[in-house]
């Protein structure tokens, strides 16, 4: 045997390591990516941010169930896009923030027939949205004045 096999072997392993590292993760070998039990595999929801046409990077992508418990939160990418993971069949608020623009927020449902909905968001600067209807002032109403008072009020104004 020559002196160079077993570093030559070494150089083999150390080349053939990374490989099988790379290997071993995507198959899922690990099963870190494993649903739990309820949970929808793989159902999302993605689509693309856009403001005046152009892809919005950086929005950060909230879904909420109804009652406002957070589900995942993801924020768009340099094109524009996002996605965020689902974890069962239900209705969901899905809203898209960024600083100095208006918060967009939109409904989400998720069942069998629609597992990988596409929701895109038009973001408008908050300068230039429409501002949102005023609440109705309430009018304050003083207590009416008995008859009687009224009367006295009314008489000591007259006397001299």
């Amino acid at each position: 045997m020559r002196k160079d096999t077993p570093k030559m072997w070494r150089r083999a392993a150390t080349l053939a390591m990374p490989a099988a590292f790379a290997w071993v993760l995507q198959s899922g070998a690990l099963a870190q990516n494993a649903s739990p039990a309820g949970q929808l595999p793989g159902c999302t929801v993605s689509g693309s941010v856009t403001a005046s046409r152009l892809p919005l990077p950086g929005v950060v992508m909230s879904l909420t169930t109804a009652d406002a418990q957070p589900i995942d939160v993801s924020s768009s990418g340099p094109d524009g896009t996002y996605a965020l993971r689902v974890p069962a069949h239900g209705k969901y608020q899905l809203t898209g923030e960024l600083v100095a623009f208006a918060p967009v927020t939109r409904d989400v449902a998720i069942d069998e027939a629609n597992c990988h909905p596409r929701v895109d968001v038009v973001m408008t600067l908050a300068s230039r949205a429409p501002a949102p209807a005023p609440a109705r002032a309430v009018t304050p109403v003083a207590p009416a004045m008995p008859a009687q008072a009224a009367a006295t009020v009314a008489g000591a104004a007259q006397t001299p």
